[in-house]
């Protein structure tokens, strides 16, 4: 599970609340300290598998640059 705001997978269970068919748990993230909800299901069944790729991937796109005199003004 990844926080939605900072990506880190570091992240700590806080409350699980069991309702019918789904499990809620509020989580906080050891990295940001944002909280977040979840919500599992239960499911019944064969799992899906992945898919094969028939195509080569595409090439990913390059970072984009940005001028450091912009995060100068920002640092201090």
């Amino acid at each position: 599970m990844k926080c939605p705001k900072c990506q880190s997978d570091k992240n700590r269970i806080t409350e699980t609340i069991q309702h019918e068919e789904f499990t809620y748990r509020r989580r906080m993230c050891n990295m940001c300290f944002s909280l977040f909800r979840t919500k599992e299901e239960v499911y019944k069944g064969v799992l899906p598998q992945k898919p094969r790729r028939l195509t080569k991937a595409e090439p990913k796109e390059y970072q984009k640059h940005f001028a450091t005199d912009l995060l100068k003004r920002f640092w201090k």
